[in-house]
């Protein structure tokens, strides 16, 4: 099999049999929109209960280069992908107040259906053989759901203006489909999951009379099986650290702002094997030794920032 990579100035290769010596960074990017709309319904001083649903826009992206340094240097964007999916959530959720200063939530959310498409905008090797390689063939289609989750949250006042509140959440990953190509472009289950969660703590400060500081600390234990992981699903163990203000703007809206960071462990892992020998490839005319083996650093950053408007009708 030959194939011709083509780029800037002083960057062709002509590629048989495997992969050049050189480093490939993949870089994967993953946004979601997801707008909702519920109410809830006070039954008594103690119960309430809410009903609401999502609607989910997921688009992820990848881009692999190709780097090889040395006089014979190349850096090359020789792979571009997107993914993109949409799905909808219901979620019911019940309040108990026992008492003034204690408030007791629990939540349940359904997993959520994706089925995500899969479009080449950029591959450089010929007929698309690298991207369906790599389990992206361009048109194809693939479930990779979220899990329901199973929400739990207690808030005490200790003050009329300082509450602290704590709150655990556990993933019913094995409710939810996913699914992946292989090198061979035959779609598979992803038969092995785990189960995840999370635990947090914060707190919450009225120190205007209509101004509202929040801060807290989450433990995200995501426990995914390694062989689930790929450039696209890459989502290791995270700490999660945010912060945030609420104004009551009269007694029936208020508004929320709220950040947060994720700091995320890397994730390296070594894959493939050496070349058989023979295998080479021509670099600006000369010969350089191939190799299938390569290592990889699973590097996620994440930031969020979230706004909300809330509005009690009676």
């Amino acid at each position: 099999m030959d194939q011709v990579i083509t780029g800037p100035a002083d960057a062709s290769a002509k590629i048989q049999n495997s992969r050049l010596l050189g480093t490939i960074n993949c870089e994967v990017r993953g946004a979601g929109i997801a707008p909702a709309i519920g109410g809830a319904y006070k039954f008594n001083n103690m119960f309430a209960a809410s009903l609401s649903v999502r609607y989910l826009t997921s688009i992820k992206s990848s881009k692999a280069t190709f780097v090889r340094g040395g006089k014979n240097g190349l850096d090359l964007n020789i792979l571009e992908a997107e993914m993109k999916a949409t799905g909808i959530t219901p979620v019911v959720g019940l309040n108990i107040r026992p008492a003034d200063a204690l408030n007791v939530g629990f939540s349940f959310e359904a997993p959520t259906k994706l089925e995500y498409e899969i479009d080449i905008k950029k591959d450089l090797s010929v007929n698309h053989i690298v991207s369906a390689a790599g389990g992206k063939p361009d048109g194809g289609k693939y479930r990779f759901d979220l899990p329901g989750k199973v929400n739990f949250g207690v808030e005490y006042a200790v003050t009329n203006d300082f509450k602290v509140m704590a709150s655990g959440i556990y993933y019913l990953s094995k409710w939810m489909k996913m699914e992946k190509f292989d090198s061979t472009g035959k779609k598979v289950d992803i038969d092995k999951k785990s189960h995840s969660y999370e635990i947090g703590a914060g707190f919450e400060w009225k120190f205007i009379q209509n101004v509202a500081w929040t801060g807290g600390i989450v433990w995200d234990y995501i426990n995914q099986p390694e062989e689930n992981i790929s450039d696209e699903l890459f989502k290791n163990n995270c700490l999660n650290v945010g912060t945030g203000f609420s104004i009551d703007a009269n007694d029936r809206t208020k508004f929320t702002i709220g950040f947060m960071r994720n700091f995320y462990p890397d994730l390296k892992r070594s894959n493939g094997a050496e070349a058989a020998n023979g295998s080479f490839a021509v670099v600006s005319g000369k010969s350089v030794p191939l190799t299938s083996k390569y290592d990889e650093t699973y590097h996620k950053e994440s930031w969020v920032v979230a706004v909300g408007m809330q509005y009690n009708f009676l």
